[in-house]
């Protein structure tokens, strides 16, 4: 099973595609929006706010009734972008290229993505301790998708650069790693901006393979973000 490779532009029909945008920089100023993303016929993204979810809650509903859908695919791919990619430029490049190389299940079944954005610092220490409190802020959230969830559906993470940061304090602060049951099926780190010894004895994402069915590093020795990283 693979997520996010490389095939023929598909139709937006094919396509249902959620985010979750969080702003701030501490716990007590977060404010969120929850929407779906729409595109023309060059596949160039449009975020449009659904008003009547006001909760994660409400998304998680919403999420797992479109799973349950006739001619759905059963894997929900959450993608967790890095430092400063929420900018509006950047961003639409991004979803842009995730959305016309879509994974495929080597099925014609609709796919569901759940895009979660959030803004930083353009400080790089003060973006890994705004990454934690966000990580911190939508561990219920992970805890109640995969609790809520049909026991066929499986759930992947592609997580880009300090993206992985949040992914890594979701897991922590939802206790997931106590459980060591695979719950989560694939995640993928992209230029992870993580420490190097992090799935290491007493580190905070050890035993994370008894959670995680597959995991997948990629790095590149060219990521202006991890040279950042490393001279911090």
């Amino acid at each position: 099973m693979s997520i996010f490779i490389t095939q023929p532009t598909i139709g937006q029909k094919e396509l249902t595609h959620y985010y979750l945008e969080i702003n701030g920089t501490d716990s007590h100023n977060f404010e969120y929006k929850i929407g779906v993303i729409t595109y023309n016929e060059y596949f160039k993204p449009k975020k449009t706010i659904l008003k009547d979810l006001t909760t994660f809650d409400h998304l998680v509903e919403k999420i797992n009734s479109s799973l349950r859908k006739e001619n759905t695919s059963d894997i929900l791919n959450i993608f967790i972008h890095g430092i400063w990619s929420n900018k509006n430029s950047v961003w639409k490049r991004v979803v842009q290229n995730i959305s016309k190389d879509i994974y495929t299940t080597g099925d014609q079944k609709e796919k569901v993505i759940l895009s979660i954005i959030w803004d930083s610092s353009i400080n790089y220490i003060k973006g890994v301790k705004i990454a934690r409190r966000k990580g911190r802020y939508l561990a219920p959230f992970l805890t109640n998708i995969l609790a809520t969830k049909n026991q066929e559906i499986k759930i992947n993470f592609l997580c880009h650069s300090m993206g992985n940061r949040i992914f890594q304090h979701m897991i922590v602060e939802s206790e997931l790693l106590k459980n060591k049951k695979h719950i989560i099926d694939q995640y993928i780190a992209v230029g992870g901006d993580l420490q190097h010894d992090i799935f290491e004895k007493d580190e905070p994402l050890f035993g994370i393979d008894k959670v995680v069915s597959e995991i997948t590093i990629f790095v590149h020795n060219n990521d202006r973000s991890l040279k950042m990283s490393k001279n911090d």
